[in-house]
């Protein structure tokens, strides 16, 4: 059987209430003791961002920033991250001399790329990508 469950999470006020965290984490915990997937998306319908999408926080306002924060905040496994491209390149994919980067290792690779222009379908590009995945890694998520 498969169920859908929609809802409205207002993420703006994520980053500095400790008690909306903690009710979060236990809601998701919750969602998944009743094997339910929840979703996240950061343009949520109640959001009062306006582009250039980032406020005092600063802290996330794309799908990758936002997916890395809560991989943090909910302890998670596992953080797996989604584009269009087939990994992280040196340089911008369509650059007949970037090279395809196997193992990201922040303190080596860093200075060794160009990050390219975001896409025209989404706002934080390869650049979130990374920087979501290394402050979950950090956290000791994979």
């Amino acid at each position: 059987m498969v169920g859908f469950l929609e809802g409205i999470i207002k993420l703006d006020t994520f980053v500095g209430d400790s008690g909306f965290r903690k009710q979060l984490s236990d809601t998701v915990n919750s969602l998944l003791d009743l094997r339910v997937i929840p979703i996240f998306n950061e343009n949520d319908a109640v959001s009062t961002r306006k582009a250039p999408y980032e406020d005092s926080s600063g802290i996330f306002w794309d799908n990758d920033n936002l997916a890395g924060l809560l991989a943090l905040e909910l302890k998670a496994d596992l953080l797996v991250l989604l584009s269009d491209v087939e990994g992280l390149y040196s340089g911008p994919p369509s650059d007949p001399k970037s090279k395809l980067i196997h193992t990201y290792v922040k303190e080596k690779n860093q200075g060794e790329i160009t990050f390219g222009d975001k896409s025209r379908l989404g706002r934080g590009g390869m650049t979130a990508k990374v920087n979501a995945a290394v402050c979950a890694a950090y956290a000791g998520t994979r």
